[in-house]
């Protein structure tokens, strides 16, 4: 019985299902792959993502910001897919420097700058809405492809 314990364990892990989630604090630094709680959080200061090669799942988690600093940094972060995320009140909803090849999908902006690159290349969002006046911003960034659900924008 306990060995048949362990391997549905093992299996249920494997697809994600066995993985706790997170609370985020204000000013939070990931490192590696991260599930967050659903829920709302207050983060002035957003999230950071300082890491390759991992998974960041929002899980249908809204951020609210005070309309300064950004909902979430990717800096020096390449090959990384976030998802199921919702950024408000933020300056940028999601920042990006010198960071490359990454994934963002069903993300849901509403911010004063939805998104901003800075040397940044080959990054992808799809699936994705904005209410921002100003969807994109691009900074020494080329060859990012946007896909919002709601908006046709042609960031060049």
């Amino acid at each position: 019985m306990r060995l048949e314990l362990i391997i549905i364990l093992l299996i249920l892990s494997a697809f994600g299902y066995a993985e706790e989630c997170i609370f985020p604090d204000e000013g939070i630094i990931i490192t590696n792959n991260t599930v967050v709680c659903k829920g709302t959080y207050e983060l002035d200061q957003g999230m950071k993502i300082k890491a390759n090669n991992i998974i960041v799942d929002c899980n249908g988690a809204v951020f609210e910001g005070i309309f300064s600093y950004n909902g979430m940094e990717l800096i020096d972060s390449d090959h990384v897919l976030v998802k199921n995320c919702t950024f408000r009140n933020y300056e940028n909803g999601i920042y990006l420097a010198n960071s490359n090849n990454n994934v963002l999908t069903d993300i849901d902006l509403e911010n004063n700058i939805g998104l901003k690159f800075y040397n940044s290349y080959e990054n992808m969002l799809t699936q994705s809405t904005t209410e921002d006046s100003k969807p994109i911003e691009l900074i020494k960034s080329r060859f990012n492809t946007f896909q919002f659900n709601n908006k046709n924008i042609n960031p060049c």
